[in-house]
């Protein structure tokens, strides 16, 4: 048996916007200072999934912010394959 496999990934999407609510602007700043995507980059989710759960906690040290309860969502359009990444401090 032969099996012939052809694969395609697509066109890649690419970061859009990073969205931050309910944190104050000293939290906010230090949280865009590590958010190493920028717009027009093409999108990674590793890195999305290692920032939530690794740089938000060491960006935010010392600061009375509750980040274990970070409301989060990715924004896709599939026509323009842009990722709007929205982040929610509760």
């Amino acid at each position: 048996v032969i099996y012939n496999v052809k694969l395609s990934e697509g066109e890649p999407y690419t970061m859009g916007k990073l969205v931050i609510t309910n944190l104050s602007l000293e939290g906010e700043k230090r949280l865009r200072k590590n958010w190493l995507l920028r717009s027009g980059q093409t999108f990674d989710l590793e890195y999305f999934n290692i920032f939530l759960s690794e740089v938000v906690k060491e960006a935010l040290a010392g600061t009375p912010v509750n980040y274990q309860h970070i409301g989060h969502f990715l924004q896709r359009d599939q026509k323009t394959h842009i990722v709007n990444v929205l982040l929610d401090f509760e």
